[in-house]
């Protein structure tokens, strides 16, 4: 496979090994035509330097981190991994508050993948890192009728010549947002998409773009429409909607091609989210309101509430911890729990409720096998496996070896192609710590067997 490779301040670095800890970085993608055969498709990052550590060389501090970015098939066989690093003087005494954005490029043939990035501080020796996954969709654009690229969120676009910025493209510098969050500090929705193939034989026809904001209750907030001659074949839509007065909450963003003679169109959309600290959220309308006043959550008490977040902490996203962290309201956390769990039933192909019931049923079954004197089965290492990852292929015991402290080997055959968790019982309490897994983003340790071996 072809593929092409875009980076700023970068250089190939060895496979990482991997840690615990956690350090903050969005990543999100774009696709875009190239030909019949392969689309491009542009990932964009940002690496939080106030988590960095700062280290000192000479008169000066640096911070440094390393990015690797991996493509799995549908199959999950791993396609490639590639590794870069950044390093950074530090200006003013302090990283607060910057940011390192960068945009990757890879040529890629259509279909379904499965991307893992991986980010840890160099300056840790890698025990502060992150990691996400995320299943992309590459398609195939159809050189016969008209069609759009996916969108592209920024936090500025603007007109350049600058063809030797990582950030230029089609005459504008495009800075990438991959949070995908606007609001107070960047209240405007700045956006870049490409529309394909629009040329009419005849040179007369045109066509009707719409670009509509949808709120999370798919009603359209703002809609802007104007009409494109079909005398160039390929032209770049770059946009900007202003969204202060809007409220806090998640929306949609669609761009919208129509051909009001054949009745045909072309569309592309992408959740944005927009925060305002400042004011109440208004997003929920009175139907959701309803619903939410006729759920169970409304009448749990705060026990229940914190312990209802306390064990669905495992599947939490970033945005979702900051938002409980600010949350002192009892009101406001059963609100967002009932929140939580309706976002996951949307994301899931399971029936209304079921992602949560099952869910659930892992929490229990965890209490009920995993249970210490001190600690719920939960609380466990091998509770928190269970409930995040499920039910595993295939388990190996060891309780009862002479050579070495009692351990449990699990298999995860449908995870990123098979992967394996190793617990061991140090304390010989039935304590099993979780001492190696080759799953990204968990424990690693290559030497385990000889933290568990007994010497005679």
């Amino acid at each position: 496979m072809k593929k092409t490779l875009l980076f700023c301040f970068f250089l190939l670095l060895p496979v990482f090994s991997f840690a615990q800890g956690k350090i903050d970085f969005d990543i999100d993608h774009t696709v875009f035509a190239v030909n019949d055969t392969v689309s491009m498709v542009e990932f964009y990052y940002n690496i939080y330097g106030q988590n960095l550590l700062q280290t000192q060389s000479g008169d000066s501090r640096y911070v440094k981190a390393a990015l690797s970015i991996s493509l799995f098939d549908s199959v999950k066989t791993k396609l490639f991994s590639k590794g870069y690093s950044i390093e950074s003087k530090v200006e003013n005494d302090s990283a607060s508050g910057k940011s390192f954005i960068g945009r990757l490029q890879y040529s890629i043939t259509p279909g379904k993948y499965y991307v893992l990035a991986f980010v840890k501080d160099l300056n840790t020796g890698g025990t502060q890192s992150d990691t996400t996954g995320f299943t992309i969709v590459v398609p195939k654009f159809n050189k016969d009728r008209y069609s759009l690229s996916g969108i592209e969120f920024a936090s500025s676009v603007k007109s350049s010549d600058d063809t030797a910025s990582i950030f230029y493209k089609n005459t504008y510098e495009v800075l990438p947002n991959p949070s995908g969050v606007f609001g107070s500090k960047v209240p405007v929705v700045f956006y870049y998409c490409e529309l394909y193939n629009l040329l009419d034989p005849q040179g007369a026809g045109e066509l009707k773009l719409e670009t509509v904001l949808f709120n999370s209750q798919d009603q359209p907030v703002i809609k802007k429409s104007k009409r494109i001659p079909r005398k160039i074949n390929n032209i770049v839509e770059a946009g900007a909607l202003n969204v202060s007065k809007l409220a806090s909450g998640s929306y949609k963003l669609a761009v919208i091609l129509v051909d009001s003679l054949k009745q045909t169109s072309a569309a592309t959309a992408k959740k944005v989210y927009l925060y305002f600290p400042e004011k109440k959220d208004s997003v929920n309308n009175l139907k959701t309101e309803d619903n939410y006043m006729a759920s169970e959550y409304a009448v749990m008490n705060e026990e229940e509430v914190n312990e209802l977040y306390a064990v669905g902490k495992y599947i939490a996203k970033k945005n979702e911890l900051k938002q409980w962290a600010s949350l002192h309201d009892a009101e406001a956390k059963k609100k967002f729990l009932y929140n939580f769990w309706k976002t996951r039933d949307e994301e899931s192909t399971l029936p209304t409720g079921e992602f949560k019931r099952k869910y659930l049923e892992r929490v229990k079954y965890s209490n009920d096998n995993f249970n210490l004197v001190k600690r719920k089965g939960w609380l466990t290492d091998r509770g928190r496996v269970y409930i995040t990852y499920g039910e595993p292929s295939e388990i190996e015991r060891f309780p009862n070896q002479n050579d070495t402290k009692p351990y449990e080997i699990w298999h995860y055959n449908e995870l990123e192609g098979g992967v394996v968790f190793v617990f061991a019982d140090f304390s010989g309490f039935n304590d099993y710590q979780l001492i190696h897994s080759t799953l990204r983003g968990e424990l690693r340790d290559d030497n385990w067997q000889s933290r568990i071996t007994v010497v005679q």
